[in-house]
């Protein structure tokens, strides 16, 4: 039953009170206060004719409001559905961008174990590494000191200097290299030059390598060696002038047996 019906009987009377029961249905209070209003303002001399139609015409504007209203409810309802999907959109957006976190976080950690790891294994390398140079270094050393004492193997340490430097080893013969003649290093890095001398007439040697005129490494055979051929070596730096002198003793002069750079 209406809410403004109860109230309209007395006014209206039998006939309206039918007409209002058949044919009107209106939403709430506010609406049956003013077709009330409305027929309280026909007086109680208008017939009920008019007040019936005063309150259909009420009613069927009442009507349309509520069409109006029930549109527009209609249309929030889709606003409000779409703010609601957009709503859900952006809690799956945060749980992603949350997600998305975590893996970074993960992946920083991995990456910090990572670069723990490529530290601890360059340093295990370079141990190693400089573990090897070192015995390396240790070997050259006995090998030239055997071989400049006139009983080692100078083409074996030729070949294991070659093996350290990574460079080639350049032969040159006598004429090339004659004893007396300065030479200078026109590289932009060191060279290493390596020289044996055979023995003169006197079976002695004694040979000087000087490098920008000071002599950096010396040799002679002793006199329980005398048939074994001296051997000089040195490092020449870059832009200096090296030469290869020897005195003989008492016979003839000696000569280059060998000589070799590496390059």
């Amino acid at each position: 039953m209406p809410s403004f019906s109860l109230r309209l009987l007395p006014v209206c009377g039998p006939a309206l009170a039918l007409a209002l029961t058949a044919a009107v249905a209106l939403p709430d209070a506010a609406s049956a206060n003013e077709c009330a209003r409305q027929l309280n303002f026909l007086g109680s001399n208008a017939s009920d004719t008019r007040k019936i139609n005063a309150l259909l015409t009420c009613a069927e504007e009442t009507r349309s409001d509520l069409a109006a209203l029930e549109t527009r409810v209609a249309e929030l309802e889709r606003k409000l559905g779409r703010t609601e999907r957009q709503v859900e959109g952006l809690a799956d957006l945060g749980m992603r961008v949350s997600g998305l976190e975590r893996s970074v976080t993960q992946q920083g950690r991995s990456l910090e174990g990572l670069d723990d790891r490529i530290s601890r294994a360059v340093t295990a390398a370079t141990r190693d590494l400089q573990a090897s140079v070192n015995a390396d270094i240790r070997a050259l050393r006995t090998e030239i000191r055997g071989a400049a004492a006139g009983d080692g193997d100078v083409t074996r340490l030729t070949r294991r200097i070659d093996q350290l430097a990574g460079r080639k080893w350049e032969e040159f013969g006598a004429a090339q290299r004659p004893v007396g003649r300065s030479q200078t290093n026109s590289r932009e890095y060191p060279i290493v030059v390596a020289a044996t001398i055979n023995v003169g007439d006197s079976n002695r040697c004694h040979a000087r390598l000087k490098v920008n005129g000071v002599t950096v490494a010396e040799t002679r055979n002793n006199n329980d060696s005398w048939d074994k051929a001296c051997f000089v070596t040195t490092t020449v730096p870059p832009g200096a002038s090296y030469v290869l002198e020897s005195a003989p003793h008492g016979g003839g002069r000696p000569r280059v047996s060998k000589w070799a750079e590496l390059r």
